[in-house]
């Protein structure tokens, strides 16, 4: 049975030295947005590893879905950046969550889709999404990016 690990992109993936807001790009194509927004990101290289090593090995197959508080244009160059940073990473979806729902509620839906026997791993940089989800989502192992610096 397939692992599911839902992975955050901001900061937790792709960590940032500095944000650009969103409204610069409104009229800008996925390709460049990918490009100027996340010049100076770079890959967490750790947590990558760590993912290429889930999906390889037999006894998890995992499988990575991305999620991101982010609209439908910069979902698009998120996509874009993964695309080209995470060579080999089998990403079955990409989540866009609106600022109207929180993270938790997502994870919620999928884990009632899912059978509890089967692992769930959320993997998020954001204290306040964790302890929410921490409260609320059974069954699911929910981690800091750091965690993956400890194994």
């Amino acid at each position: 049975m397939n692992d599911k690990i839902f992975i955050d992109f901001d900061d937790t993936i792709c960590l940032h030295s500095h944000r650009i807001s969103s409204r610069h790009f409104i009229t800008s194509p996925p390709e460049y947005i990918a490009k100027k927004a996340y010049e100076e990101s770079m890959l967490n290289k750790k947590l990558y590893d760590w993912l290429l090593h889930k999906q390889e090995d037999p006894n998890s197959k995992a499988v990575v879905y991305v999620m991101s508080s982010a609209s439908s244009f910069m979902l698009e160059a998120k996509k874009i950046w993964v695309s080209e940073h995470c060579p080999g990473l089998n990403v079955l979806d990409y989540i866009g969550v609106s600022v109207d729902v929180d993270k938790t509620s997502v994870l919620e839906a999928y884990r009632k889709v899912f059978p509890r026997e089967m692992k769930m791993y959320y993997i998020e940089d954001s204290f306040s999404e964790r302890a929410k989800s921490e409260k609320t989502l059974e069954g699911v192992i929910i981690r800091s990016p750091q965690w993956i610096d400890n194994l």
